[in-house]
């Protein structure tokens, strides 16, 4: 499954936003290590991007990644993250165009109808992204993705974007 087994996976992640809630070191290293046995990609960690889920969340020699607003998230990885090892390229590792929605009668729709600054604030964070030759790992609406007509299944030899 790996790309450099001509699969797809380009990279494998250790943790997912460990910082937020832990800081046992010799757990990541543990995850860390078992993955290295196992996967020939790059391994990559995915934190808040402030100080205290960056220093949980890092783990030695695996490259840190952040989430959520590109701009402080991005400052905020160079100036904690020191270990050479665990800079390198710029991603933003989960950006959710708009916030998840909740499960339940009283749960609240989110949507960006009627709501110019979030989409312009969404347009500005994949400008600040794109425009310095970075990365983004989008988490699109569901209904922009899952849900759409072509979820799941086989898709027409019409489509104009099939590749």
């Amino acid at each position: 499954m790996q790309v450099t087994q001509g699969g797809p996976l380009l990279m494998v992640q250790v943790e997912n936003e460990y910082g937020s809630y832990g800081f046992d070191h010799d757990y990541t290293r543990a995850v860390r290590d078992i993955l290295l046995r196992n996967f020939d990609v790059p391994l990559y960690t995915n934190d808040g991007g402030v100080k205290f889920t960056l220093l949980g969340g890092t783990v030695p020699g695996v490259l840190a990644e952040v989430d959520g607003d590109p701009a402080s998230g991005f400052t905020a990885r160079d100036e904690y993250v020191t270990d050479p090892l665990e800079l390198g390229p710029l991603l933003d590792g989960e950006y959710y165009t708009l916030a998840p929605d909740t499960w339940g009668s009283d749960s609240i729709h989110n949507t960006a109808e009627g709501h110019p600054a979030t989409v312009n604030q969404f347009v500005e964070d994949l400008d600040i992204v794109l425009d310095s030759n970075n990365s983004i790992s989008l988490y699109v609406r569901p209904e922009l993705a899952y849900l759409s007509p072509y979820a799941n299944a086989k898709l027409p030899l019409d489509v104009p974007w099939r590749n």
